[in-house]
């Protein structure tokens, strides 16, 4: 189980799902999580990798704005700099090949939020919604080259898919997959 906590300093940390001692493996210095979800030091939910073997967590703080991917088994970080400015990183969303990352800047408490991708091994996120709408919940297809998420593009919340080249970079413009659903989230099955 991963989970964000305030405990010791605040952080993500793991533990086994039959119980256990937690072990912090990525700090989040000032983070106030979801909880507190104004100001710098926002921390959102943390995300496995699809093989399982690493956790990766957010940290904005007035000193950092950073992708933390942590290893489990050797507890080596690796950090990708976000853009200065994020108000807020959720919904972190890994590729199938665990290569790319989506994730939404925004505040549930906020009417607008924008969707980004990019490669965890390279710089640059690129900005998949221009950020005057909502985007929430990032769900990548099997062979990673669809990106699914809710979006109120079209002024109801409903399913959208922006198809993805291998390099984590959008081709052509994101299509909705449905009309005035009203959806807040979405899960996908894997088939």
């Amino acid at each position: 189980i991963a989970f964000w906590s305030n405990r010791d300093g605040g952080g993500y940390f793991v533990m086994p799902a039959l119980g256990g001692a937690p072990r912090k493996v990525i700090a989040t210095p000032d983070a106030r999580g979801d909880a507190g979800m104004s100001g710098f030091g926002v921390a959102g939910r943390p995300a496995w990798s699809p093989d399982g073997t690493e956790l990766a967590g957010t940290v904005l703080s007035p000193a950092a704005h950073e992708l933390t991917v942590t290893s489990l088994s050797s507890e080596r970080s690796r950090r990708r700099v976000l853009p200065a400015g994020l108000v807020g990183v959720m919904d972190l969303s890994w590729s199938p090949a665990g290569q790319i990352m989506a994730f939404v800047e925004g505040m549930p408490s906020r009417t607008t939020s924008r969707l980004y991708a990019g490669r965890l091994d390279e710089d640059g996120i690129t900005a998949i919604t221009d950020g005057s709408t909502s985007a929430w919940s990032p769900t990548w297809s099997p062979d990673g080259r669809q990106l699914y998420f809710v979006h109120s593009g079209a002024g109801t919340m409903d399913l959208w898919h922006q198809a993805m080249t291998g390099a984590g970079q959008p081709e052509g413009l994101p299509t909705a997959l449905t009309t005035g659903v009203e959806m807040r989230r979405a899960a996908l099955s894997r088939d």
